[in-house]
Formats: C-alpha cells, sequence, structure tokens
C-alpha cells in the first residue's frame, strides 16, 4: 500500500545558531509498505531500487530472503538457521549481497560474506566482520567495522571487494556492542561512521575519516543513537536515524558535512531503526521500522499460562514490578503507578525519563537519563521527595534483601558488580564482571546471600548465568544458557533463576534449578513476546508486560 506523506519540519539549533533549510523534504515523499510480516532483521535494497533482501527473525533462528518490489515476488536464499545477521548489502552492480553473519559453531563471531543476489552458494571472505559493508566509488574496495571486546575500541578496515588485502585504516572510541556500519563517500575523500561512547557521559559521535591520511573529525555528537550514515547530495551531507533520548523513537535527519548541521526530515510517530539504505540515484530510501504493543498480565501461580490481561493500548509497558502497598509500578516511554487491576493509573511525573525502575523498600531506586549521563535516583514510592545517589555508568539496580544497598552494574570494561548504600551512597566494589562482557541484569537472592547475572564469553562462544556470594568470590554455580535471555528474576524460593527466552515467535519463562544442569520451561505460549515479568510478594501471582514488536521495511520514494 503506497501513501503520500507531508511533514512539518523541525529545526535542530546547534551551537546556537539556525539551521539553514534542511537538503531533503518530504512534502511529495511516497511511503510504501514492503514487507508485512513484522520479523525483519537487516536488510537492504538494490542499487536500482527493484530488490529488498532482507534477513527474517524466526524464533532462535534467521533466514534470509529477496523480494521483487516490482512484483511483489519473494525467494528464499538461505533457509533458517541458528545464525545472526549483523548486516547486509548489494554490490553497486546488483549481482552479489554481501552480508555479515555468525556460524553456528560460533554465533558470537560475525564473518563478511558474499553470495549471488538471485541465489547460490555462500562464499565466507573476511573472519570477524561485525557490519555492513560501503564500497568504494570505483567498485574495487569495501569498508566494515570490526569491534573489540574490553578495549572500548571499533576498527575500520578496507580491503578488496573478494576480501585479499584486508588491512586497518583507523580505530575510533566507541562501545563495540553499537556498531552501525561505515560508508564511503561518493568523492572517495572520507569514510563517515558512528560509535557510541560510553563513561561518565554517554554519548554518539558522528565521525569523518579522511583519505588518505585516515584523520579523524567528529562532525556530530547527540545522546540518542546515530543510526549508519549514508552520504547524500553527491558527498555535501549524511542522511542518518537519531533516536530521541526522551521519546525513545528514531527519526531521519540529515548532517552537512561541512558546518556539521543537523535538519530534520521526518516528524511522525514512527521509530525508525538504525538500520537504512539508498537506492544509487539517492532518490530512494529503505528502512526499518520498529514498532510494539505491550501490555500488563497477571497469572496466578497455579496457571502460569494462562494469564488476565490487566491494561489495553496505550501507554506501552514495559516493565513492572509490585510497591510495598501492593499496587504496581510499570514503565514504558514513563512511569505509572496503578492498582492491580490496572484502574487508578496515575504517571509519576517526577522521574525524569526513566530507564529503570526497582521498589527497595520504602524507596523506589531509578536510573533516568539526562544530558547523556545515567543518575541512580533513590525516591519515595510516589516518585517524590528525589535524592540523587551517583551518576555515570550505572546499569540494573537491584535492591538488597535488607533495604539498604543496592547492587548494579556498570558497561564500561572493565565491567565491575557495584554495591551503593542507600542512606550516603558509598560505594564499594563486588567483583568483576565474568566472561567478555554482561548480558543482562543482575539479582539478589530472596534471603540476601546471593548475586545472580548473565555473562558472554567469546572463546569459545558461551553465554552462562553466574551465581555469587552477595559479598564477592568465586561463584557457585553456573549455568549455560541457549543465548539471546530476557528479565533475569530468583525464583519465590530462591532454589531456582527464572528467565525469558524466546523460540519459535513466542516468548516463555525458564526454570534453572541451582540444584541441576537441566532447566524446564513454566510457561507454554504459542505466540507474543514477554517483556518484562517478576513474582508478588506473596508469590501467588507472575506479572507480566507482554505483546508483540514488530520490524518491517518501509521505502521512502522521490526525495527531493
Amino acid at each position: 500500500m503506497a501513501v503520500l506523506f507531508g511533514t512539518a519540519a523541525v529545526v535542530l539549533v546547534r551551537y546556537g545558531r539556525f539551521a539553514r533549510p534542511p537538503a531533503l523534504e518530504l512534502r511529495y515523499t511516497e511511503i510504501t509498505e514492503l514487507t508485512d510480516n513484522g520479523k525483519v532483521r537487516e536488510m537492504a535494497i538494490s542499487p536500482n531500487g527493484l530488490s529488498l533482501a532482507y534477513a527474517k527473525d524466526e524464533g532462535l533462528e534467521q533466514s534470509l530472503w529477496l523480494k521483487r518490489i516490482d512484483t511483489g515476488n519473494e525467494t528464499q536464499l538461505l533457509t533458517a538457521d541458528t545464525v545472526n545477521f549483523a548486516g547486509l548489502e548489494f554490490s553497486p552492480d546488483g549481482h552479489f549481497l554481501y552480508f555479515a553473519r555468525s556460524e553456528k559453531s560460533n554465533p558470537v563471531f560475525g564473518y563478511l560474506c558474499r553470495m549471488p543476489a538471485e541465489g547460490g552458494s555462500v562464499e565466507q571472505l573476511i573472519r570477524d566482520a561485525d557490519t555492513p559493508v560501503s564500497f568504494s566509488p570505483n567498485g574495487k574496495q569495501l569498508v566494515y567495522t570490526r569491534g573489540y571486546p574490553r578495549r572500548t575500541i571499533v576498527e575500520v578496515r578496507v580491503a578488496n571487494v573478494d576480501g585479499t588485502d584486508d588491512h586497518l585504516l583507523a580505530t575510533v572510541a566507541g562501545n563495540e556492542v553499537f556498531d552501525s556500519g561505515p560508508t564511503w563517500s561518493p568523492k572517495n575523500d572520507s569514510i563517515a561512521v558512528s560509535a557510541h561512547l560510553t563513561g561518565q557521559r554517554r554519548r554518539f559521535a558522528l565521525y569523518l575519516i579522511s583519505l588518505p591520511k585516515a584523520i579523524q573529525t567528529e562532525l556530530y555528537s547527540s545522546e540518542g543513537a546515530i543510526g549508519r550514515p549514508l552520504w547524500i547530495e553527491g558527498g555535501r551531507g549524511l542522511i542518518v536515524t537519531l533516536k530521541d533520548p526522551n521519546s525513545h523513537r528514531g527519526q531521519l535527519w540529515t548532517v552537512s558535512t561541512s558546518s556539521g548541521e543537523a535538519h530534520r526530515v521526518t516528524n511522525d510517530r514512527t521509530d525508525y531503526d538504525s538500520a537504512i539504505d539508498l537506492t544509487q540515484d539517492g532518490k530512494r530510501v529503505a528502512v526499518i521500522a520498529n514498532g510494539a504493543a505491550s501490555n500488563l498480565w497477571i497469572a496466578g501461580a497455579s496457571d502460569l499460562s494462562h494469564p488476565s490481561q490487566v491494561t489495553s493500548g496505550e501507554p506501552t509497558l514495559y516493565q513492572v514490578r509490585e510497591l510495598p502497598d501492593g499496587r504496581l509500578i510499570a514503565m514504558g516511554t514513563g512511569a505509572w503507578i496503578m492498582n492491580k487491576d490496572g484502574t487508578n493509573r496515575v504517571p509519576v511525573r517526577s522521574l525524569d525519563h526513566p530507564e529503570w525502575i526497582e521498589p527497595c523498600g520504602r524507596f523506589l531506586l531509578a536510573v533516568t537519563s539526562t544530558n547523556g549521563k545515567k543518575i541512580l535516583t533513590r525516591a519515595a514510592n510516589d516518585g517524590s521527595n528525589e535524592t540523587v545517589l551517583t551518576s555515570g555508568d550505572v546499569l540494573f539496580p537491584a535492591c538488597s534483601q535488607d533495604r539498604q544497598f543496592a547492587y548494579y552494574l556498570n558497561a564500561v570494561h572493565p565491567e565491575k558488580i557495584r554495591k551503593i548504600s542507600m542512606a550516603d551512597g558509598s560505594i564499594s566494589e563486588i567483583g568483576d564482571v565474568l566472561g567478555d562482557t554482561l548480558f543482562g541484569n543482575i539479582v539478589v537472592s530472596p534471603d540476601g546471600k546471593y548475586l545472580a547475572y548473565p555473562y558472554q564469553q567469546y572463546s569459545p562462544p558461551v553465554v552462562e548465568l553466574a551465581v555469587i556470594p552477595s559479598g564477592g568470590g568465586t561463584p557457585i554455580n553456573e549455568f549455560q544458557v541457549p543465548g539471546f535471555l530476557g528479565t533475569l528474576r530468583w525464583s519465590p524460593d530462591g532454589k531456582a533463576l527464572h528467565y525469558v527466552l524466546t523460540s519459535n515467535g513466542a516468548s516463555n519463562i525458564w526454570e534453572q534449578p541451582l540444584s541441576t544442569l537441566k532447566p524446564k520451561q513454566l510457561t507454554h505460549f504459542a505466540s507474543g513476546e514477554i517483556f518484562d515479568f517478576s513474582w508478588t510478594s506473596d508469590h501467588e501471582h507472575l506479572l507480566m508486560t507482554r505483546g508483540q514488536s514488530r520490524r518491517d521495511v518501509i521505502l521512502l520514494s522521490h526525495l527531493h
């Protein structure tokens, strides 16, 4: 279906200067849905705009498809397998499809591969490639990036299109987890790449790397994520997705390569993904549109697979916990307090853009974000009387059993477990996160004796749950899990760990007993996603935020 799309441009003021009119306008732009399955992982549009290649999520597996945009015919290029696609791109002549993909035997490291665009055998070109490639103007070379765990750097690398002569061009600072990919300018004078800078002030930066001397210039920075930059206007500008840190929605912007000024192109309620792609003539842009609907559900402990839906429609809710008085606090793009049946819902307006909420006795712990800085706040359970405990790199605070402390993690290497006093904000270190990187939230056992958290190890590749004494020390248990697990919680009796696992298009809660290596499935949903869950204090009910996310490709045509 195609519709005409019009918008009023919103201009970003940077460094106190008013920007000139945007290079792109969408007044006469046509928007077309290219997919409707809701499961697109990565995508690329062919240079002539006639074909779309996309990776499709199928539970723990992914498949590769080619769709003819003019006819709507689809062909499966690669059957579903336990691999992960990290980027797709057509060769300049459209004859080959390049992609970064993990292998079954090594799900962590990506391999740069190519295959005929219409289907055929897969050729592995380069080991350890993390992003889609971009080609030099003459089509003889390509550029990609490679992240390095525990070093907070990203390598920008260049190779021939057949993978030979792979070499380092430049190293930029950035967290290896965020990697949207570099692009080569049509003038052959620079390469654009975005990176995520972590630490006391978390921000995203857009760099230009000049050729041939590889001199780096920071062109633009933002609190919100900066997606893959693509060249427009013959190299005079870039089009990117910028994520609004308040609404958590991505929108399309242009950035001038001469002044660094940014101009908003779209202004709607769509959440545009960081992965975008342009046709060769620059008049059509393909982008993944994200969407989700999530509501509050409650299940009785004796029948977890038949919950009752408590809320419906807006606001979309992603996290839920019980307050000491029996009411619930739930979080989406804001925070709300409500009764267990969803009635008397009131917003917690005092919390500024909350990202994580944790009840802690008579207090409420909240991680908020201001000017790129994470702030851990202690407040009353209604959100009033806020006190800043600490700021900087704060992730997933969890309340101690005696309600006197909170444990939390950090994302900057070396990743550590820290303990902070609820009274005076004093901080002590519990220990280092195991493996190469953390993989989720930390939780405190009901008796307060143990901490548990997931971590990822790259060689050999594995995701494990670690259970350690709350004072730190050697793990008392480690359990391997099948990757990509969601929220982690303790069972009410403290004898097991519960986590979310999504498979075959549905999320379910699994239990990992401490006394055995074999987990068991607790819920048996055939569809839908579980975004968060927690147990009520009486252990009689399971709270869940549950719904469905969608990722589909849309095409914006006739850009001016």
